[in-house]
């Protein structure tokens, strides 16, 4: 309690009455910070009870058995618990822990290491494979199905600049988008795929799934995918239905047919393929839209495993 002396002339009592405001002052500012805090407690705690239920929800729903890949990087896409970058469901597939950002405690976190190519759950300064960071944009994908381990055996190197052959490609493919368990009971529908193969788990869902055609006897798997091959087979997989393209519009590349016109635009326009745009002569602004420079399609080159793993990564996000 605040008391004033007896007997204060005037001025005196006047200095104490404004010293006593001043008290009070600073007193009311100390309450207001206590309650502000208190406040922010609150919402903070009611926050962190909120992403707790969400991520609750989240375990519940990627623990179930019969969902794909794909299916629960898309249902767990939005949610990242500890910032890192990487998703809740990410970090279920990659086995890290989703509460800490760096599970390896290296100074690294789970997102820098993953999309550099390095191990999130060892501290390790070597990369996962030798040559991985010559794979450019495409790094990031083969590191997540590597650490995922989606591909079917572990080597020094990864080569992604090799092609990648039509096994290779449906493989990954259905390891992202199929339960291939499902399908052990289906025939193998091509003489030149037996069951001892490592891709025809893959093969049987593929058909299954009517990704792939059995019309055809052989299914060529040492064969390599061309970029057209390669759109047609990932938005099958993916469910994601073409672009409808009308007669009488324009063809928007200069090596593509009406018939597969779909596809490519598809292919592009959801950034599943890169398509570099051509130099133009002159300033686009300045050139009639009938002499403007189409971009290639390039519709029969063969896809490297750098680019199966990129378009592969991608589809999964279209398709959400």
């Amino acid at each position: 309690m605040i008391r004033l002396q007896k007997n204060l002339s005037p001025e005196h009592a006047k200095k104490a009455v404004a010293a006593l405001e001043k008290k009070i002052q600073a007193l009311r500012m100390v309450l207001e910070q206590q309650q502000i805090r208190g406040s922010r407690d609150i919402e903070k705690a009611f926050e962190e009870k909120k992403q707790q239920e969400k991520q609750q929800k989240l375990q519940a729903i990627l623990l179930q058995k019969n969902l794909t890949i794909a299916e629960r990087l898309q249902k767990g896409a939005r949610i990242d618990t500890d910032r890192d970058g990487l998703s809740d469901a990410e970090e279920f597939l990659l086995q890290t822990d989703p509460d800490r950002s760096d599970t390896d405690h290296d100074g690294y976190s789970d997102f820098s290491e993953v999309e550099f190519g390095f191990p999130p759950l060892k501290r390790e300064t070597a990369k996962i494979y030798s040559d991985i960071s010559s794979a450019g944009k495409s790094l990031a994908a083969i590191s997540r199905f590597a650490l995922m381990g989606l591909f079917p055996e572990k080597e020094d190197t990864f080569n992604p600049s090799t092609k990648a052959t039509k096994a290779e490609f449906v493989g990954l493919l259905m390891e992202v988008f199929a339960n291939m368990k499902d399908f052990s009971y289906q025939k193998l529908p091509f003489s030149d795929v037996s069951s001892d193969d490592w891709f025809a788990p893959a093969v049987r869902a593929a058909f299954s799934l009517n990704v792939i055609s059995g019309d055809e006897k052989y299914f060529r798997p040492l064969e390599y995918v061309s970029r057209l091959e390669a759109c047609s087979l990932v938005l099958s997989a993916s469910g994601t239905p073409p672009i409808s393209f009308l007669k009488n519009e324009k063809i928007p590349f200069e090596d593509i047919s009406f018939s597969d016109v779909a596809t490519a635009i598809t292919c592009s326009e959801k950034n599943i393929l890169d398509i570099e745009e051509p130099e133009q002569v002159a300033s686009t602004e300045d050139v009639p839209e009938s002499e403007k420079i189409l971009p290639s399609f390039e519709p029969q080159k063969e896809v490297t495993r750098a680019e199966m793993a990129l378009m592969i990564y991608r589809a999964i996000f279209v398709a959400e």
